[in-house]
This record gives structure tokens, C-alpha cells and sequence, in this order.
């Protein structure tokens, strides 16, 4: 080995160490960043509106809220502020301050001042702090005191559950009657 050889094999040997050194010191920042990410939440949407359409075309539901937002650990949406427009089986339309939908998609819980109503046919609501959809199974149910209102007539009731498929409705307990003149 001669002289020239010796200075460019010293000269790649620091730079290797410079190089070494230099990615040394960068790991540990970028597994920081890593753990930072995993703190941050997903996707989240303000002053949302989603529609979803069946195969014919049609609108099956819309969904407005003030805020959508995904919880990276459980995989669920939170919303809040929220109405549900559902086209399919009557047109019900559901407002409330809060709703959860889990990860499953099967259901969605809505809570805080839950109105779900029925404007163009029958004039039904029905108001609770809290109902549970059951998606597949068209049910909407809730275990808290309910007041539904349908034409002249007032029914209050602790628990409810409503299947709409069938037009069934079932009140669980202290079921009060009520008909306004």
C-alpha cells in the first residue's frame, strides 16, 4: 500500500465514523417522533356531512356533525353534535349532542338531548338522554326514561325498544298514557 492509498483509506474511515456518528444521533429522535405518533389521534373531520348511497343510486343516510373524530386505539368515531338523516325505512331523522360508533359499524350510541323523529309521515318523536341503533337490525332501543309523542297522544316510559322493520315498539316499565285535547 502506498502513501495516496493510506490518506484515501484514513479519509473513508472517517467519514464512516462521521456517517456512523451522524445516524447514531438521529435515531433516537426518530423513535421519539415514532412514539409521539402513536399519542396522536386519527382522522378527525369539523362541520362533516357524509353520505352514503345504496347500489341503485339512492341515498340511504347523511350524516352532519360539528365534528367526527376517529379514536386511533379503539378504531371508533366520536361525534358530537350530530343529525342522522335515515331515507331508507320512513325517513327518521336523530339529533343529539354526542353519538359513538364503534369499530364494529353494527351500532351506533347516541347521547345528551337524543330526538328522533319522524316529520313526514306520522309526526312521531321520540326524546331521550341516550338511544342505541342497532344497523342491521333496524332497532333503536334505549334503558333511560323516554317520552314519545305521536299526533294528540303523549307516552312516557323507562326503556324502549323500537323495531322499525316491523313498525314494533316496545316500552319496558312506568309506561304513562297521556292524550292531549
Amino acid at each position: 500500500m502506498n502513501t495516496r492509498e493510506i490518506i484515501f483509506s484514513l479519509i473513508l474511515l472517517v467519514l464512516a465514523a462521521g456517517l456512523w456518528q451522524l445516524l447514531k444521533e438521529e435515531k433516537p429522535e426518530i423513535i421519539n417522533n415514532l412514539q409521539s405518533q402513536e399519542s396522536i389521534p386519527g382522522y378527525y373531520l369539523d362541520s362533516a356531512e357524509l353520505t352514503r348511497y345504496n347500489k341503485e343510486g339512492q341515498v340511504e343516510y347523511t350524516i352532519s356533525a360539528e365534528k367526527i373524530e376517529q379514536d386511533l386505539a379503539s378504531n371508533n368515531l366520536n361525534l358530537s353534535n350530530i343529525q342522522v338523516n335515515y331515507h331508507a325505512q320512513g325517513n327518521w331523522i336523530v339529533k343529539a349532542d354526542n353519538a359513538i360508533l364503534p369499530a364494529s359499524r353494527e351500532t351506533i350510541s347516541f347521547s345528551g338531548n337524543v330526538i328522533a323523529s319522524q316529520p313526514d309521515q306520522n309526526k312521531t318523536s321520540f326524546i331521550s338522554n341516550s338511544l342505541n341503533y342497532n344497523i342491521a337490525n333496524q332497532v333503536l332501543s334505549t334503558k333511560d326514561s323516554i317520552r314519545a309523542i305521536k299526533g294528540q297522544q303523549v307516552i312516557t316510559a323507562k326503556g324502549m325498544t323500537l323495531d322499525m322493520q316491523n313498525e314494533r315498539i316496545k316500552l319496558l316499565s312506568r309506561v304513562k298514557i297521556r292524550f292531549l285535547p
